[in-house]
């Protein structure tokens, strides 16, 4: 969900046997993808230009989600609200979701955020604990991960796998 061009949907895509769902609201950015896949000769990925759209024909297969590098460009609660929506009507065994560590912005020097369209970043605690406020009502796990180079045992990127409980 917010493939942009295609960074992780194509080379995902050409390593699976079934359909890849590649989601972005921005439809010039879908064309691209649809454009790299032909080119590529790749035929399994399906493009959405929202997640209403995506669940408007999804069957209830269980699939992976990957929403990386997304939530930031949202406010909090439209954050939120995606969040549990993928949770409530997707069958998924991974839901992966990352977002920019605010804690290494001082390694970047940067006194604000990392790009000019994000809404907000958080640090690695403030992010942990929104994440366990948006699935406290959920049977989900929450297991976060750090992504990326670091300094000081503090990466750039700050992640989250959710899973069901007893899965």
């Amino acid at each position: 969900m917010g493939c942009g061009e295609g960074f992780y949907a194509l080379p995902f895509a050409g390593k699976i046997e079934g359909s890849y769902y590649a989601i972005d609201i921005n439809e010039e950015l879908l064309e691209k993808v649809k454009r790299k896949a032909e080119v590529k000769e790749i035929d399994n990925i399906v493009t959405f230009g929202s997640i209403d759209q995506f669940l408007d024909s999804y069957n209830g297969e269980q699939v992976d989600v990957i929403l990386t590098e997304v939530i930031e460009h949202m406010s909090h609660d439209e954050a939120k609200q995606l969040i549990q929506q993928i949770c409530s009507h997707i069958d998924f065994d991974n839901f992966i979701i990352t977002t920019p560590n605010a804690d290494f912005n001082r390694y970047y020097e940067l006194s604000d955020f990392r790009h000019d369209d994000h809404k907000w970043e958080m640090g690695e605690e403030p992010f942990q604990q929104w994440m366990r406020d948006v699935i406290k009502e959920t049977n989900l796990h929450a297991e976060f991960v750090a992504v990326g180079d670091g300094v000081n045992h503090i990466k750039t990127t700050q992640g989250v796998i959710l899973k069901k409980r007893g899965a």
